[in-house]
C-alpha cells in the first residue's frame, strides 16, 4: 500500500513541478516590468565596423606593429583557426600562383596605410586599411573598413558592410548588401543597388543638383484656400475624407492628412507634415518642411526639398535634383523599395528593407500614378 501511495505522490510532484515557477511568480510577482533589450547592431549602423576596428587595433598591439613604421608583408594568426596578412603600403599585394588561379583571398587583410586591391578577386574575409582603400572593378568583398577614403570600382559586390572615416565612392552597377556608412560623404554610381546607407551627405550618380534646382525656379506663391470639405482635427491639422489635391504655387501652413491620395502641385511650400493612405506626390520644386508618411508609394518631383523623414510601406521614388535633409539636420528615408535618380541628395540614413536602386527612370509620372 505504501508503495502505491509513494508512486502517486511522485507522479503528482512530477506533474506539478514544471508549473511551480509560474505559480510562485503569479502569487508574488518579482518581474512585473518589461525587459529592456537594446540591440545596438540594429540602432547603430557603424556597430560592426567599429567593433572590427577595435579588434584590429588589438591585433596590431599584440603583434607589435607600428603603423608609422610597419614591417614587411607577412602572414600570421588573427584568432584560432583564422589568419591575417599584413599588406604593403600603396602597392597591390602579390598573391601566390594558387591564389591567382582561384581568385579567392581567404585571409583577413590588414594595411596600416593606403592600399590598392586588384579587381576580379573574392575577398572572403574582412579588409582593413588605416588610410585610403582603392578596390578594382568586379571584386567581391565580405566587409571593408577604411581610415580615410574608400573607392570601389564598377560591378563590385559587398556581402556585409562598408565603412569609411572619410569619403566613400561606389562605382556603377554594384550590389551592396548590408550597411554602408561614412564619416563625411558617399557617392553611389548609376545602377548600384543597396540596402542601408548613412552619411552626412549622400549623392547619387552625378552632381547635377544645382542645375536642376535652378531650372525649376518657383513662381510667386499665394496662400492656399482651405476647402470647406476638410475636417479640422486641431488648429494646425486638416483631414480629407478622400483624395486631396493642392494647386501649384501654394503656401500651406497646416499638417495635411488624406484617407485617399495626397498631391502637391509644382512649387508648393508646406510648413507641416503630409500623410496619405493611397499615395503621396510632390510636384517639381516643392518644399516640405515636415515629414512625409504614406501607406502607399511616395514620389518626389524634380527639385523637391524635404526637411523631415519620409516613410512608405511600399515604395519611395525620388527624382533628380531632390534634397532630403541637410548635413546640419539629417533625417531618414524608409521603405521596402527606394529608387533615387542621378543628381538627388540625402543627408542622414536611407533604409531599403527589400532593395534600393540608383535609377535614371526614377522621376515620377503623375499620369501613371493616377492609375496605380
Amino acid at each position: 500500500m505504501s508503495w502505491v501511495l509513494a508512486f502517486w505522490l511522485l507522479a503528482a510532484v512530477l506533474l506539478i513541478a514544471p508549473f511551480l515557477p509560474a505559480l510562485i511568480e503569479w502569487i508574488a510577482r518579482t518581474d512585473a516590468a518589461p525587459l529592456v533589450v537594446v540591440r545596438e547592431q540594429d540602432t547603430n549602423i557603424r556597430h560592426f565596423a567599429l567593433g572590427f576596428f577595435d579588434r584590429v587595433q588589438e591585433l596590431l598591439e599584440r603583434e607589435g606593429i607600428d603603423p608609422h613604421d610597419p614591417p614587411a608583408d607577412y602572414e600570421g594568426e588573427y584568432r584560432p583557426g583564422e589568419r591575417f596578412r599584413l599588406l604593403p603600403h600603396s602597392s597591390p599585394p602579390q598573391w601566390p600562383e594558387a591564389t591567382q588561379r582561384s581568385r579567392v583571398i581567404d585571409v583577413m587583410l590588414v594595411a596600416v596605410g593606403d592600399v590598392l586591391l586588384e579587381g576580379g578577386y573574392v575577398y572572403a574575409q574582412e579588409v582593413y586599411a588605416g588610410g585610403k582603400l582603392v578596390g578594382g572593378s568586379n571584386a567581391t568583398y565580405r566587409a571593408v573598413y577604411a581610415g580615410t577614403d574608400l573607392l570601389l570600382g564598377d560591378g563590385c559586390t559587398v556581402a556585409r558592410w562598408l565603412h569609411s572615416q572619410g569619403h566613400v565612392y561606389i562605382g556603377a552597377d554594384c550590389m551592396i548588401y548590408g550597411r554602408v556608412s561614412s564619416g563625411l560623404s558617399m557617392t553611389l554610381g548609376m545602377g548600384t543597388r543597396f540596402e542601408r546607407l548613412n552619411a552626412p551627405l549622400i549623392r547619387f550618380a552625378s552632381d547635377a543638383l544645382a542645375e536642376v534646382r535652378a531650372s525649376v525656379a518657383p513662381p510667386p506663391r499665394e496662400p492656399w484656400q482651405v476647402p470647406e470639405s476638410l475636417l479640422e482635427l486641431d488648429e494646425r491639422t486638416l483631414r480629407a475624407a478622400g483624395d486631396l489635391d493642392v494647386p501649384a504655387a501654394r503656401e500651406v501652413r497646416h499638417h495635411l492628412v488624406a484617407r485617399g491620395a495626397l498631391s502637391l502641385g509644382d512649387a508648393c511650400h508646406v510648413e507641416g507634415n503630409l500623410k496619405a493612405h493611397e499615395r503621396l506626390v510632390t510636384g517639381a520644386g516643392s518644399v516640405v518642411r515636415g515629414a512625409l508618411v504614406c501607406a502607399g508609394p511616395v514620389h518626389l518631383g524634380e527639385g523637391s526639398l524635404v526637411k523631415g523623414p519620409i516613410i512608405s510601406e511600399t515604395e519611395i521614388v525620388i527624382a533628380t535634383g531632390c534634397v532630403v535633409g541637410t548635413p546640419a539636420l539629417p533625417t531618414s528615408i524608409t521603405a521596402p523599395s527606394i529608387r533615387l535618380a542621378p543628381g538627388s541628395q540625402v543627408s542622414g540614413t536611407i533604409w531599403a528593407a527589400r532593395q534600393g536602386l540608383v535609377d535614371v527612370a526614377a522621376p515620377a509620372d503623375k499620369q501613371n500614378l493616377a492609375n496605380t
